[in-house]
């Protein structure tokens, strides 16, 4: 029987994950990744299937996985359904005596040689015997990642905003620019805002708070130099049609 696993993992990681992929596939072992281009609801709840029905976790270990959400929602799901979980180190973590598998045994994948592809396929199939039923009832799946980034992309793709919705989306996406650590997450509230500073309903009022806001929140190589109306022709509310909204495409993980 062909071993399933489910690799877990940073994007930020990817080239390295895609080579440790291939080295387990050489082997004949099957291994699921996440690679959509989309998120949401259904991208969640099918990762979540595919991680109850693989026979070990692969947590492709590193400082990016440690600080990623999603990986680290994947990491407590298959250790509540008592699943078999395989860190493999393929970057750097600091301590490890306080990430939250300490307390498995780790691979060294860093380097990338016949012999650690041998200790990692066997430390696979050790962990796969310890593969057990899932529990009845099912725990708690957690919540989809950056669920609020779903609700502000589907408010942004609203045929019409009014000046409240457009004041309160700005706010929304202040207060994640101001706690949000993850760079990638800012950077797709960025778009989001530069999404909404492009709507033709967008209003004098909130495209200026729009234009400060990321002014106060870029990175300075990355700023946008955006186009403001003259205060003096322009009123508080009325609606600003010289920029298009742009499509997006989120990427959490």
């Amino acid at each position: 029987m062909i071993t399933w696993a489910f690799a877990s993992y940073s994007r930020k990681d990817e080239a390295a994950v895609r080579e440790l992929v291939a080295d387990l596939e050489r082997a004949h072992l099957s291994v699921w990744r996440d690679q959509e281009i989309c998120g949401g609801y259904p991208w969640w709840q099918d990762i979540l299937r595919r991680i109850r029905q693989c026979d070990v976790l692969l947590f492709v270990l590193s400082k990016n996985s440690l600080t990623s959400k999603p990986c680290l929602a994947e990491l407590a799901y298959a250790r509540a359904l008592g699943l078999p979980v395989l860190p493999a180190q393929v970057g750097p973590v600091g301590n490890l005596r306080i990430t939250p598998v300490a307390d498995i045994q780790i691979i060294d994948y860093r380097e990338r040689t016949p012999a650690k592809a041998v200790a990692l396929l066997a430390a696979i199939h050790q962990s796969e015997t310890q593969r057990g039923p899932l529990p009845e009832p099912l725990p708690e799946p957690p919540p989809v990642p950056y669920e609020y980034l779903l609700r502000l992309g589907s408010a942004i793709g609203a045929a019409q905003l009014t000046p409240d919705q457009q004041g309160d989306f700005i706010c929304q996406c202040r207060e994640v620019l101001e706690t949000e650590d993850d760079e990638w997450v800012r950077d797709d509230v960025r778009e989001l805002l530069r999404a909404l500073r492009h709507r033709p309903d967008i209003t004098y009022r909130c495209a200026t708070a729009v234009d400060h806001l990321l002014a106060d929140t870029s990175p300075t190589d990355a700023r946008e130099s955006l186009w403001v109306p003259e205060t003096s022709r322009t009123p508080a509310d009325l609606p600003l049609r010289s920029c298009r909204c742009r499509g997006m495409i989120h990427r959490w993980r």
